[in-house]
């Protein structure tokens, strides 16, 4: 009797102590993601088919790891996208983010989502999609008294209307 308890808590003891070790290794590469993130988010001016790749790498890691990142990677992509000009898929990228930022109720990485579906629309001259992204944005910094983010989807809601304007005078 006393071998099978003292089995019982060295399994158990050795499962805990597994268990953390993973813990910390999932924080690790979640803080390695998310300095390759920053990487790639730095490189996609300049070397958009480096971006692509380092993108893709954290893409692949962060998937089951942390959220957040998955979905800053998504709106990395749909930039790289969008500059090629493959906007379907920039849209969807944009999209899937949304979802995520939605589900884990970031509401800084939700206005990030209109933010850049907002850019993408105006980009391509669709000035009344591009103003519901930058209304819904706005009423979201509002809510969640962002200044900062009130500013930009203030600045972008007036660079909208100005083809309204043009036409007018």
């Amino acid at each position: 009797m006393k071998f099978t308890g003292f089995s019982f808590l060295a399994s158990a003891l050795l499962f805990g102590f597994l268990w953390s070790c993973q813990s910390r290794m999932n924080d690790e590469n979640s803080r390695n993601n998310s300095k390759l993130l920053k990487i790639a988010d730095s490189l996609y001016q300049f070397n958009p088919g480096g971006a692509d790749s380092v993108y893709r790498v954290v893409l692949k890691d962060s998937a089951s790891l942390d959220p957040r990142n998955y979905a800053d990677t998504l709106l990395g992509l749909s930039q790289i996208y969008s500059n090629q000009s493959a906007f379907d898929t920039a849209v969807y990228m944009i999209g899937k983010a949304s979802k995520i930022a939605d589900h884990i109720q970031d509401t800084v990485l939700l206005m990030e989502c209109f933010l850049l579906r907002g850019n993408l629309y105006l980009n391509l001259g669709e000035f009344d999609q591009s103003r519901q992204c930058f209304d819904k944005g706005l009423a979201l910094a509002v809510r969640s008294n962002d200044i900062e983010n009130q500013y930009h989807f203030n600045l972008n809601l007036e660079i909208s209307i100005l083809p309204y304007i043009r036409i007018l005078s």
